[in-house]
């Protein structure tokens, strides 16, 4: 089956929606697969509510071509209080018996261990994709692995180098805050690229591509 009829009409549950790779895929998804719904896990912060930082993040001009293309997407969002570190991610239970048809689950930052648990508790769950830094681990990557990820879970983790701006989507060079590696790139001179010089760096949209089509693959192998 292919990639886009795969994930026709599926609920999805996006962790970490408040960190770049996050947003990425907020706005990859509800751009790119019309019929889906995205729960998504955070929580209120210094006055601003779980709905009122969505809201936030939908006006950020990472999703300008979402808001002309559909400016209805965000109805198919639903937020809900957590926290990552919480058995259950800290949802209520209203919040959890909603995630009972949920299929994928997609896990942009934090750790995974509750995240990883998830399998258990959501009976039509088909895959669970968390994204890692390859520098996170420090040559321990197999051990961690081996105390969070469930011996038997449909689980998949993307370990990727520093996150850069983006190389087509929503367009060259698209960042959503000049911080981190890009800061860098830019302080150093290296905005435009040099050949020359070799970085451990991935494109933001390239990253977020490639968490989708993992989930599909790894659902359907």
């Amino acid at each position: 089956m292919a990639l886009r009829d795969w994930y026709a009409n599926r609920e999805l549950l996006l962790t970490g929606v408040t960190s770049d790779v996050g947003r990425a895929l907020l706005e990859k998804i509800l751009r790119s697969f019309p019929d889906v719904k995205v729960y998504v896990v955070l929580r209120s912060k210094q006055g601003f509510s779980k709905d009122d930082r969505i809201k936030n993040i939908f006006l950020s001009p990472r999703f300008e071509r979402l808001r002309q293309e559909d400016p209805n997407a965000l109805s198919r969002v639903r937020a809900m209080e957590g926290n990552l570190l919480y058995n259950g991610l800290g949802t209520t239970r209203p919040d959890k018996e909603l995630l009972q048809n949920v299929s994928v689950v997609l896990h942009a930052a934090g750790s995974y261990r509750e995240v990883f648990r998830l399998y258990q508790q959501l009976p039509r769950l088909q895959v669970i994709v968390a994204v890692a830094s390859v520098f996170n681990h420090e040559g321990r990557i197999g051990e961690s692995l081996e105390k969070e990820q469930p011996a038997d879970g449909p689980v998949a983790l993307v370990q990727v180098p520093l996150i850069g701006p983006a190389l087509r989507e929503p367009m060259p060079g698209f960042v959503d805050v000049l911080k981190g590696p890009t800061a860098l790139l830019a302080g150093a001179g290296f905005v435009l690229g040099n050949s020359q010089l070799q970085a451990e760096i991935i494109p933001i949209d390239l990253a977020v591509n490639t968490l989708i089509a993992v989930a599909w693959e790894r659902a359907t192998a």
